[in-house]
C-alpha cells in the first residue's frame, strides 16, 4: 500500500541540509557557552585582584568601587595608623587622597580647610564634626586616649568626575560616607578610644533657586540646573538682604550694583560661610564666615580683632570672637566691594558697620554671645 514518503522520511539532500544546520547551531551554542565561561573566569580573576580594602585598610573597596575601573585603584601609601599614632596619608592614583593628623600637627591643613569651605559644603550630620562638598570632605575625630588627647583632622579629597552619573548632592553624600568610614578605621587602629561614629546624615539641598540671578544671561532653567549641579543655594539680595542676616539698605547704590546675590552653607555650628557677589558670579573673597569648635583656632585672620585691614588695596578684612551654643567661635569678614561714602565715611568704617550687622544677625539666629 502506498505511503506518504515526505512524511515518513526525508530525502538524502534534505537530511544533509538538516545535519549541517544542526551542526552549525550546536557550534554556536558551544561557542557562546565558551565565551560566557571565559568572561566569567576573566571577571573572577579580575575581582580576585581587587582587595576588600584600599589605602592599607583605610577605605572600603565596596564604597569606592562603583564607577571606577580596576586600574584606577593603584594606591600610594606613605603613612598608616598604628597604636598610639593616627597619622595617615594615602592616594588612589590621581583620584582620591586621604590624610589624617593630630590637629596641632595639621595646623596648615586645618587653616586651608577653613578657607575652602563654601556654599557647596554640607555638615555631615548629628554627632559628626565635619563637612562634605562635591570634591572634598573633612572630619574632626576625637582621640582621647592618644598623646594629650588632641583631636585628629581627617581630610578626603576627590579630583575626578564620577562615572556613574551621580549629581553633586550624591557626591557630597558619597564623600561623607567615605570620610566617616575612614575615620572609624583610623580611630580603631590608633586606639583613640572614642565613641563609634554615627552614619552621616547630610541636610537636604535648598531648592530655593533664583532665576532672577541670571536674568538676561541665558535660559533661567539652565542657570538653575547648573547652580543645583554645583550645589549652590543662591538668593538675590533684594529679597533676602545680606546673607539673610542684615538689611540690603546697608549697601550704597554703587555697592548694590556689584553685590546682587548671596549663598550660604546649610546652617550648622561648625563652619558657616556666606558669600556675596554679582549676578552671574559669587566672589569667594567677599564673604562672612563663622568658625567654631576644634577648627576655631585655625580660622584665617587677616587683621587685628575689631580692626579693618586693607589687603593690597583690593579688599578689607576684619574679625571678632564670641561664643555660639557654648562653644568659642570666630567671626570673619572680607569684602572687595565695600566703598567709602561721599559724606566722608572711610572704607574701613563701612566694613566694620556691615560686619557688625552680619555678626548681630547671625548671633540672634544661632544664639551667640559676642562682645
Amino acid at each position: 500500500m502506498p505511503t506518504n514518503a515526505g512524511a515518513a522520511s526525508k530525502s538524502p539532500s534534505a537530511k544533509r541540509r538538516w545535519s549541517r544546520a544542526t551542526r552549525v547551531q550546536a557550534g554556536v551554542v558551544v561557542l557562546t557557552l565558551a565565551l560566557v565561561g571565559g568572561q566569567q573566569a576573566w571577571d573572577t580573576r579580575q575581582e580576585a585582584q581587587i582587595p576588600d580594602t584600599l589605602c592599607d585598610g583605610l577605605l572600603s573597596t565596596a564604597a569606592v568601587a562603583p564607577g571606577f575601573a580596576v586600574s584606577e585603584f593603584d594606591d600610594e601609601v606613605r603613612r598608616t595608623p598604628s597604636p598610639g599614632s593616627p597619622a595617615a596619608w594615602c592616594r588612589l592614583g590621581e583620584l582620591v587622597e586621604v590624610r589624617a593628623d593630630l590637629l596641632p600637627i595639621a595646623r596648615e591643613e586645618a587653616y586651608q580647610v577653613t578657607r575652602r569651605v563654601d556654599a557647596t559644603s554640607f555638615p555631615l550630620g548629628p554627632g559628626l564634626e565635619g563637612m562634605a562638598g562635591p570634591g572634598e570632605g573633612w572630619l574632626v575625630l576625637p582621640c582621647p586616649k592618644v598623646g594629650r588627647g588632641d583631636p585628629v583632622l581627617v581630610t578626603l579629597s576627590f579630583r575626578g568626575n564620577w562615572n556613574n552619573g551621580t549629581d553633586a548632592d550624591d557626591d557630597r553624600l558619597r564623600l561623607a560616607r567615605w570620610i566617616t568610614d575612614a575615620g572609624r578605621r583610623i580611630s580603631a587602629r590608633a586606639g583613640c578610644g572614642a565613641e563609634s561614629l554615627p552614619e552621616p546624615a547630610l541636610p537636604a539641598a535648598d531648592e530655593a533657586w533664583s532665576a532672577d540671578l541670571w536674568k538676561g544671561k541665558g535660559d533661567p532653567r539652565e542657570a538653575r540646573r547648573l547652580r543645583k549641579a554645583a550645589g549652590y543655594t543662591s538668593r538675590p539680595i533684594d529679597t533676602g538682604g545680606l546673607c539673610g542676616l542684615a538689611p540690603a539698605t546697608l549697601l550704597t547704590p554703587a555697592e548694590a550694583e556689584q553685590v546682587q546675590a548671596w549663598m550660604e552653607t546649610p546652617r550648622n555650628d561648625l563652619v558657616y560661610t556666606c558669600q556675596l557677589g554679582g549676578s552671574n558670579f559669587l566672589s569667594p573673597e567677599s564673604r562672612f564666615t563663622v568658625v567654631s569648635g576644634a577648627l576655631r583656632a585655625y580660622a584665617p585672620l587677616d587683621a587685628e580683632p575689631g580692626e579693618s585691614r586693607a589687603r593690597g588695596g583690593a579688599s578689607d578684612s576684619t574679625w571678632t570672637a564670641g561664643t555660639c551654643a557654648g562653644r568659642p567661635a570666630v567671626f570673619t569678614f572680607s569684602a572687595e566691594w565695600v566703598q567709602a561714602r561721599p559724606d566722608g565715611v572711610r572704607r574701613g568704617d563701612r566694613v566694620e558697620t556691615i560686619f557688625r550687622a552680619l555678626v548681630d544677625g547671625y548671633a540672634k539666629r544661632a544664639g551667640c554671645s559676642v562682645p
